[in-house]
């Protein structure tokens, strides 16, 4: 889940490609193993279950919960073996991936974890969600490439894949590819209880859950270590970990301000991340931590809705947009500026957008609105997410900007969280034609930007070149910088369509109380927070 990351205004530089730096209070890995660790964020988990859940909360929860069959290490930009002792294509087409699983795996409660379960957990995810993200909460399109699955004895279990897929393994490594108890996780539908059973880091003590906008949230999860765990990750550098989710940016900064909370995940406003930077810069107790961040913020249409279903309206959109103010107003420089549905530093990346709709001209938008014979100014209502950074001054900027001109007429509609829309009851349920919506890679590919982000938000967008021909020739390239051609004429594409419009890239700033170590250390491009290297010193 790449740019360098930085807090250029404490001369401190964290920047991760297939090594580790540090940076901030997070530099060292030497911490007490008896550290309880408790971690504040804003952006609560939507479900405890991997088959009902595609967001970036409640997959914080599933790296440290459950296992994957192989996993990203600190830095890494390739997946390697984790619940399995060994992966690999046996085939030279990239259609049958094979993986032999460590022997004696367990789950937290003592049961088996052989190849039956995880075959169970692949099918189960297939089932509950629809390949093309059509149904289900969960991340089906990660998984709909499956055509079947095969074990041989305990632990062995194969993936025949439809089609040529070099990005497999960095599909599964995530919440997909999440290994769960076939006897606690019904096979027809989510679980919705609060002691999930995995294999992970650590096991689910308690979980405390409500409703709200009739979406599962959460209140809190308590974490203690697993003592059947067998993997990939380092030695624990603490005993239990405490996740607790505020009602707002600022609960979540006095609790950290309080000493409440040991570590604030990466939910603070922009201000309130440049308040704390000067604080640490007079030598407060309070420490900034950066490191690599890929996630993107992107305004997206449901292509299919009136007058939305015209490209040269959508341009008009784009060309009004400007990324560098938003970057600088609202997200007040803690985001860069982004001109492409793929960000920077992961490859193939290139500028499209900035290349396209540069001039931000009000002429411009109104000659393609007159081409697309629509009537001014278009009204329509931009569905936005509480929970994202600056979400309301983001979106009142973004009015402003459309409605230069007398172009637009634009009305605002708060949600609680992404996972309205994201899940069945919002943007999949064609409630929402315009929106502004955030995407954390589930892997480190320029891939994970192009059709898994189309199918989470079911935009209905399509493109023939880029479905038929681009993307297929990129899946069958094990190399990657082989692909960087392909995405470059994919990102070129949907620059033309502008179903997506790219806003901003997330740079990842945690702050944390001055005991702490080890936050630094996770903060990678495959933006993973791994619990289980955050620890206390002296």
């Amino acid at each position: 889940m790449s740019a360098v990351k930085r807090l250029a205004a404490l001369g401190c530089v964290s920047l991760f490609a297939t090594s580790v730096a540090a940076c901030g209070s997070g530099g060292s890995v030497t911490g007490s193993s008896n550290a309880a660790i408790t971690i504040g964020a804003y952006r609560a988990y939507a479900s405890l279950d991997p088959a009902n859940a595609y967001d970036y909360a409640s997959w914080n929860i599933f790296y440290n919960i459950y296992q994957t069959l192989v996993s990203y290490a600190p830095g890494a930009s390739t997946p390697t073996p984790d619940a399995a002792k060994s992966c690999a294509f046996t085939d030279s087409t990239l259609t049958t991936y094979t993986c032999t699983l460590r022997s004696g795996l367990k789950f937290t409660n003592g049961d088996t974890l052989d190849a039956d379960a995880v075959k169970y957990s692949f099918q189960r995810m297939m089932r509950l969600n629809a390949a093309d993200g059509s149904s289900g909460n969960g991340p089906g399109p990660l998984v709909g490439g499956i055509a079947s699955i095969s074990t041989s004895g305990s632990t062995g279990i194969t993936f025949h894949l439809k089609a040529p897929d070099a990005n497999f393994p960095g599909e599964i490594a995530g919440g997909a590819g999440a290994i769960v108890d076939p006897k606690v996780f019904p096979d027809d539908k989510p679980y919705t209880g609060t002691q999930p059973v995995g294999s992970g880091v650590y096991k689910v003590d308690s979980a405390v859950q409500k409703t709200v906008d009739g979406s599962t949230q959460g209140v809190s999860v308590s974490l203690s270590l697993n003592s059947h765990y067998q993997g990939a990750a380092s030695t624990p550098q603490n005993s239990h970990v405490d996740v607790k989710y505020f009602d707002s940016p600022d609960a979540l900064y006095a609790a950290l301000k309080a000493g409440k909370v040991d570590v604030a995940d990466n939910d603070l406003t922009p201000q309130q991340i440049a308040d704390l930077q000067a604080d640490q810069q007079a030598g407060t107790g309070i420490q900034v931590v950066s490191g690599v961040g890929t996630g993107i913020r992107v305004l997206g249409f449901d292509v299919r809705d009136q007058p939305f279903d015209q490209p040269l309206v959508r341009r008009a959109v784009a060309e009004l947009i400007n990324q560098q103010d938003i970057a600088l107003g609202p997200q007040k420089g803690q985001a860069d500026p982004l001109y492409s549905i793929v960000p920077n530093g992961i490859g193939g990346h290139n500028t499209a957008f900035g290349d396209d709709y540069s001039s931000h001209s009000v002429s411009q938008a109104r000659e393609w609105l007159q081409e697309a014979g629509v009537s001014t100014p278009v009204s329509f209502t931009l569905t936005y997410a509480k929970d994202s950074p600056a979400g309301d001054a983001e979106a009142q900027l973004i009015k402003q900007q459309l409605e230069k001109g007398g172009l637009f007429k634009v009305g605002l509609n708060p949600v609680a969280n992404v996972s309205v829309l994201t899940g069945a009851q919002g943007t999949r349920g064609d409630k929402d034609p315009v929106f502004l919506g955030s995407w954390y890679p589930d892997y480190p590919d320029a891939a994970d930007y192009v059709e898994p982000l189309v199918d989470a938000y079911n935009t209905h967008y399509s493109n023939d070149d880029v479905d038929k021909t681009l993307l297929p020739a990129t899946n069958r390239m094990a190399d990657r910088a082989d692909a960087e051609a392909d995405f470059g004429k994919i990102q070129d594409a949907m620059a033309a369509d502008a179903a997506f419009v790219p806003l901003w890239q997330a740079k990842q700033y945690m702050a944390t109380q001055s005991t702490v170590v080890g936050v630094s250390l996770t903060m990678d491009a495959a933006d993973i927070l791994r619990f289980w290297m955050i620890g206390k010193g002296a």
